[in-house]
């Protein structure tokens, strides 16, 4: 069953309580029954169901407190469940599962599997870590948006900045340099060349340019 959160932060079914889901990065399960080769299935089945309900969760917490035994079959299913999760960019976490559960996971080598850092004895525990999981993902992105943006930035302005300088050039220094007295300039520079090259004439030469025209125009 899939939980919500009650007004005093407590966890009850969503469903069955008229609740909001607890988030909508992660999906929080609560799974009664032993992952054994009788109901392996179904709980896959309970996983994908959730999920589809959540297309936007990357994370789906598994509350298994009322898991009371796991056998082969079970374990091979959550070494599964979790690579096809894994695949699809979700990560599988589990709370609060017995010792017995615990240490039969551990022998199987599905803590390293599914990863310690996602098996918590607690659920308290699990949905503080899953909340400072998603606030950090959370400035992680801003972070990327805004070095994207400088990096934009650094490429769009010096563009801007010849383009200016290719607007001042064709408007104010093309036009005084065509003027009827201004022969010499004309012919070191060519309308063409001066057109061709106006991107990538630094500032300092268009300056220099403007205040020799000037000169002549005097």
């Amino acid at each position: 069953e899939i939980l919500g959160r009650r007004t005093d932060g407590s966890l009850a079914g969503a469903i069955s309580h008229d609740l909001a889901p607890v988030s909508e990065h992660f999906v929080v399960l609560r799974f009664d029954s032993s992952l054994v080769f009788m109901n392996a299935a179904y709980f896959e089945q309970a996983v994908l169901q959730a999920l589809s309900e959540f297309p936007r969760a990357h994370t789906l917490l598994v509350v298994g407190n009322g898991i009371n035994r796991i056998d082969a079959t079970g374990e091979e299913k959550l070494r599964v469940l979790n690579e096809d999760l894994h695949a699809a960019g979700v990560t599988l976490v589990f709370a609060g599962l017995k010792k017995p559960v615990r240490d039969a996971i551990d022998r199987a080598g599905l803590d390293v599997v599914i990863g310690r850092e996602n098996l918590f004895p607690t659920k308290e525990q699990a949905l503080h870590t899953l909340e400072r999981r998603v606030r950090d993902e959370a400035v992680r992105n801003v972070s990327c948006h805004v070095w994207t943006l400088n990096a934009l930035c650094r490429v769009v302005t010096p563009l801007l900045g010849r383009m200016i300088l290719a607007s001042v050039y064709s408007v104010v220094v093309l036009p005084a340099a065509l003027r009827p007295g201004n022969q010499n300039i004309r012919s070191v520079y060519s309308a063409r060349s001066r057109w061709s090259t106006a991107t990538a004439l630094p500032r300092r030469l268009v300056r220099r340019l403007t205040e020799t025209l000037a000169v002549v125009n005097y």
